[in-house]
C-alpha cells in the first residue's frame, strides 16, 4: 500500500506543517461540543425501539391513543405473610382513602377500591365491608378472590401480594439552564415515587411488610438515571484505563498525552453533536461515546508506537513523524474505512433506533480518525524535542537495560507466535478450517431470542415489584385484541357479546395467558345478582356509571378491547402461539362480518418486530461481512488476502456465537450488532499484519523473515491496543441493563477472539499460501524455462538442416 493509493493520511502531513493552526482548529471545536454536552436530550422510552413504519407499529399506536396506556402508572405493590390480618385491612383501606384525596393522584384501582357484585336492584357497596372481624376475615377474603376484577389480577391467590394501580397527574416542573429536556422530568418521577412510598410505609407501620414502587413511568424514569450514571462510570473507566495502559507501554508522560487526547476529543465531540443537533440519547446510542473513544484510541496507539519506534531507531522528532505517517497512515485509513462500513451496514437495518446508531457511529468514526491523524503529528511537533533521549522500549533493549515486566510479557507473547507459524502453520491452518465450518454450524442454531423486560434496569426495588407481579399476579404485559365494528352496527346485542365470549374463550386457550377480561367480564360481573340478564339493563347500568367502561369500550366510534394478561415471555415462545391466536381469530373474524379484529399489545409487537429487526440486522451483519472483504480485496490487490480476512475475523464471531449457544442466549438484535461492528473492528488488525507483511516483502525479505519482521513490529501494539479495546469495551457490562451488558461481553469476547486469530491463525495461513504460490511459480517457471530451451533446440536443429541442405 503506497501512499499514492491512500491520499487520505497526508492530512498528517498538513497538519504537521501548519501544527499551531491546526490545534488551534481543534481547540475551538472541542470547546463548542463541550458546551453542548449541557442540552443533551433523554429518551428512556423503550417501545421506540420498534417505532418503524409498519401496519404492526401504527395499530399499536393507534389503540394506545385511543384507549389510555399506562404512562402515568405507578405500580405498588404491598406484600408478606401478614399483608391482611384485620389490623392491617383497615389501615390498607385508610390508605386507599389517603391516595384518593392526594393532590398528585388522579385514581387509584386496588381491591379496596373495587365495588361489590350489584344486588338485584343495581345496588352496588364496597368489597371489602366496613366491619371486618376475624370472625368474618376468611369469608371476605374468599369472595374477593371471586371477584372478576381482584382475583389474580390485584390481589394473589395466596393473599400475600396486593397491588395498587395509581394513575399520577403530569407533575409540572421548572427545566434549569443547561440540565437538559427529561432530566427534570426524571426527578420530578423520582420524588413523587419517593413521597407515595412514604405515605405507604407510615400509614401501614407494618415492619413485616415489603413495598416496591414500580410501572412504566417508574422505569422511564430509572433508564435516564441508569444512563447518565452510566456515562459518567464509563467516561472515567475508559479514560483512567487508557492511561494506564498507555504509560505502562510507552514510559513517557509525552506520548501518554498523545495517544489520550484524541481520544478524548472525539468522545467530547460526539457527545456534543448529541446535544447542538438534538439527538436523544438512548439505551443504544449512549454507549456510542465510549465506543469511538476506545476505537479512536487503537489508532492513536499505532501512530504513537510508529513514532516511538522510529525515534529509538535514530530518527529525528519530524522525520519520525512523517515516516510513520507514511508508513502507518495508509492502514489507518483502511481500518477507518473498514470500520466505517460496518457502522454503515447498520442502515439497512430499516429500523430508526438501528439506523440512527449506525449514523452515529459511522459519523463518530470518521470524525475520530480525522482528529486522531491531525492531532498527533501537530500535538507531536509542539511537544516532543527533537531528539530525545530515553530507554529502548518498542524495540530490541540496549546492552545492560533489561525491558519492563509488560515489554517482556509482550516479547514473550511475540516469540510464541512465531513459534506456531514456523513450527506448524498446516496443521493451524486446517484448524482454522474445520472452526469456520464447526463454529458457523452453532452460529446458525441460535434462535432469535428477545425479552421486553430485558429492555429494563434489573436488582433495583422497581424491578422487583414487578417480577413479583409476574410471579402472583397475571402479569404487567397484555395481548390485546382490537375489535373494530361497522359504522352502523348495533353494540347493544347479545351477538355483540357471543364474540366477546368466543375471543375470550380463544385468548385463555393461549400459552402464557394467565387472565383474560372484556366487556363480557364486566357484563358476568354486573349481572350476577340480577334477575333481569337482559343487554339492556347491562348498558342502563353503564349508563348509569359513567367512565366505568372506558378502558374497554369506545362506543360512539364502535371500538372495544378484548384483553388477556400475562407474564413476560420470551419473544420464540409467543410468536408460534401468536401465530395460532390469529388463525383463529381469522375464523372468528370470517364469521363476523360486522367487526374486524386485529391481535397487538407491546408483547405481540415486541416479538413479531424483534424477528424482522434480527433477520434484517443478520443481513447487515452480511453486508458488514462483504463490504469489509471487499475493501481489504481491493486494497491489497489480492483476492487471497481478503480470504484471510474472512476466516480470522469469521471465527470470532462463530466463537461468540457458541457461546450464545452454550448458554442459550438465543440471538438477540444486540447480539447481531455487537457482531457486525466488531468484526469492522477486528478486521483492523488483519489489515495492520498484513500492511506490515507486504512492506517488509518490498524491501527484499523472504517470506518467513517478513512474517517475524511483521510479527515483531506489531504484536505488542496489537496485544495493547486489544486490552485497551475490550477492557474499554468491556465497561459496559456492569451496566444495569441486560441487553447493554451482553453487548459489551459479546463485543469484548470478539475483540480478544480476534487479536488471538490475527497472531496466531493468520500467519500460518499466510505462510503455508504465499510458500505454496512461490513454490507454484518457480515450477512454473523451471518449466517455462525448459520448453524454451527445448523449443531453441528444435529451432536451431532446424536450422543446421535446412542450412546444409541449401550447400
Amino acid at each position: 500500500m503506497s501512499k499514492k493509493r491512500f491520499g487520505l493520511e497526508s492530512i498528517g502531513y498538513i497538519s504537521h506543517k501548519y501544527s499551531k493552526i491546526t490545534l488551534t482548529i481543534i481547540a475551538v471545536i472541542t470547546i463548542f461540543m463541550w458546551f453542548g454536552q449541557s442540552k443533551i436530550v433523554f429518551n428512556s422510552n423503550v417501545t421506540d425501539l420498534f417505532k418503524d413504519d409498519s401496519p404492526q407499529y401504527h395499530l399499536f399506536e393507534k389503540v394506545n391513543n385511543l384507549f389510555s396506556g399506562n404512562d402515568d402508572e405507578f405500580l405498588l405493590t404491598i406484600s408478606g405473610e401478614n399483608l391482611l390480618t384485620v389490623e392491617n385491612i383497615e389501615k390498607l383501606n385508610n390508605f386507599q382513602l389517603e391516595l384518593e384525596f392526594n393532590d398528585d393522584v388522579m385514581s387509584v384501582l386496588s381491591p379496596f377500591s373495587m365495588r361489590d357484585f350489584p344486588d338485584e336492584n343495581g345496588s352496588i357497596g364496597p368489597l371489602f365491608p366496613a366491619e371486618i372481624t376475624s370472625d368474618n376475615v376468611e369469608q371476605v377474603l374468599t369472595h374477593a378472590q371471586s371477584h372478576p376484577l381482584v382475583g389474580g389480577k390485584l390481589l394473589s391467590a395466596d393473599n400475600q401480594l396486593i397491588l395498587f394501580v395509581i394513575t399520577t397527574k403530569k407533575q409540572q416542573v421548572d427545566v434549569k439552564q443547561g440540565e437538559g429536556r427529561g432530566l427534570a422530568e426524571r426527578d420530578a418521577q423520582l420524588a413523587l415515587r419517593t413521597r407515595l412510598l412514604d405515605l405507604a410505609k407510615t400509614q401501614i407501620a407494618d415492619d413485616t411488610l415489603a413495598f416496591e414502587m414500580s410501572g412504566l413511568s417508574i422505569f422511564k424514569a430509572e433508564i435516564i438515571g441508569y444512563m447518565l450514571y452510566d456515562q459518567l462510570v464509563f467516561t472515567i473507566f475508559g479514560v483512567l484505563f487508557g492511561f494506564i495502559i498507555s504509560w505502562i507501554y510507552f514510559r513517557k508522560m509525552k506520548f501518554v498525552v498523545l495517544a489520550g487526547l484524541p481520544t478524548l476529543v472525539a468522545m467530547t465531540t460526539m457527545r456534543g453533536m448529541f446535544g447542538w443537533f438534538e439527538i436523544e440519547l438512548d439505551v443504544l446510542s449512549n454507549i456510542a461515546p465510549i465506543l469511538i473513544m476506545v476505537i479512536s484510541f487503537c489508532d492513536s496507539v499505532h501512530l504513537v508506537y510508529g513514532i516511538r519506534r522510529r525515534l529509538e531507531q535514530g530518527y529525528n522528532r519530524d522525520d519520525a513523524i512523517k515516516l510513520t505517517v507514511r508508513h502507518i497512515g495508509p492502514a489507518c485509513v483502511l481500518t477507518s474505512l473498514t470500520t466505517g462500513i460496518a457502522m454503515v451496514s447498520l442502515l439497512a437495518a430499516g429500523h430508526p433506533i438501528i439506523s440512527k446508531f449506525g449514523f452515529i457511529c459511522t459519523f463518530g468514526t470518521g470524525f475520530a480518525f480525522v482528529v486522531t491523524l491531525t492531532l498527533i503529528p501537530a500535538l507531536a511537533r509542539l511537544i516532543l524535542p527533537q531528539k530525545m533521549e530515553m530507554h529502548n522500549l518498542v524495540t530490541g533493549a540496549e546492552p545492560g537495560y533489561k525491558h519492563p515486566l509488560m515489554h517482556r510479557l509482550l516479547d514473550g507473547y511475540t516469540e510464541f507466535c512465531k513459534t506456531i507459524f514456523m513450527r506448524w502453520p498446516l496443521r493451524v491452518s486446517v484448524l482454522a478450517l474445520v472452526l469456520v465450518a464447526l463454529l458457523s454450524y452453532f452460529y446458525l442454531q441460535n434462535e432469535p431470542r428477545y425479552r421486553y423486560v430485558d429492555n429494563l434496569p434489573q436488582n433495583n426495588e422497581a424491578f422487583i415489584g414487578v417480577s413479583k407481579i409476574e410471579e402472583k399476579l397475571s402479569g404487567t404485559n397484555e395481548i390485546r385484541i382490537f375489535v373494530e365494528f361497522d359504522a352502523d352496527y348495533n353494540l347493544r346485542s347479545e351477538a355483540t357479546f357471543e364474540l366477546y365470549q368466543r375471543i375470550e374463550a380463544e385468548l385463555a386457550q393461549t400459552s402464557f395467558v394467565k387472565n383474560t377480561f372484556s366487556m363480557a367480564t364486566v357484563r358476568d360481573y354486573v349481572q350476577k345478582n340480577s334477575t333481569d340478564k337482559s343487554v339492556e339493563q347491562f348498558f342502563n347500568f353503564i349508563d348509569q356509571n359513567a367512565g366505568a367502561v372506558d378502558g374497554l369500550l369506545l362506543e360512539d366510534s364502535k371500538q372495544s378491547l378484548v384483553i388477556g394478561l400475562l407474564p413476560d415471555t420470551d419473544a420464540s415462545a409467543l410468536l408460534p402461539e401468536l401465530r395460532i391466536l390469529e388463525q383463529k381469530l381469522a375464523i372468528i373474524d370470517e364469521e363476523f362480518t360486522s367487526a374486524k379484529l386485529y391481535v397487538t399489545g407491546i408483547l405481540p409487537l415486541s416479538a413479531q418486530a424483534s424477528y424482522s429487526m434480527i433477520d434484517m440486522l443478520n443481513y447487515s451483519l452480511l453486508l458488514a461481512i462483504l463490504g469489509g472483504v471487499l475493501i481489504v480485496t481491493i486494497s491489497f490487490r489480492s483476492i487471497y488476502t481478503g480470504i484471510f480476512a474472512l476466516i480470522a475475523n469469521v471465527i470470532p464471531i462463530g466463537l461468540a456465537g457458541l457461546y450464545l449457544y452454550i448458554f442459550d442466549e438465543g440471538l438477540q438484535f444486540t447480539s447481531v450488532v455487537a457482531f457486525t461492528i466488531g468484526f469492522g473492528i477486528a478486521v483492523d488488525n488483519t489489515i495492520h499484519v498484513v500492511h506490515r507483511y507486504n512492506r517488509a516483502v518490498n524491501d527484499g525479505l523472504s517470506i518467513e523473515d517478513a512474517l517475524r519482521k511483521t510479527m515483531d513490529s506489531v504484536t505488542s501494539v496489537l496485544v495493547v491496543t486489544s486490552l485497551v479495546l475490550g477492557g474499554g469495551i468491556g465497561i459496559v457490562m456492569i451496566s444495569e441493563m441486560p441487553l447493554i451488558k451482553l453487548y459489551g461481553a459479546l463485543l469484548t469476547m470478539l475483540v480478544f477472539a480476534a487479536l488471538l486469530t490475527d497472531t496466531l491463525l493468520l500467519p500460518s495461513a499466510m505462510r503455508l499460501f504465499y510458500n505454496h504460490k512461490q513454490k507454484k511459480k518457480i515450477v512454473n517457471s523451471k518449466t517455462s524455462e525448459a520448453a524454451t530451451a527445448k523449443n531453441s533446440k528444435l529451432v536451431n536443429e532446424f536450422d543446421l538442416k535446412y542450412s546444409s541442405k541449401n550447400i
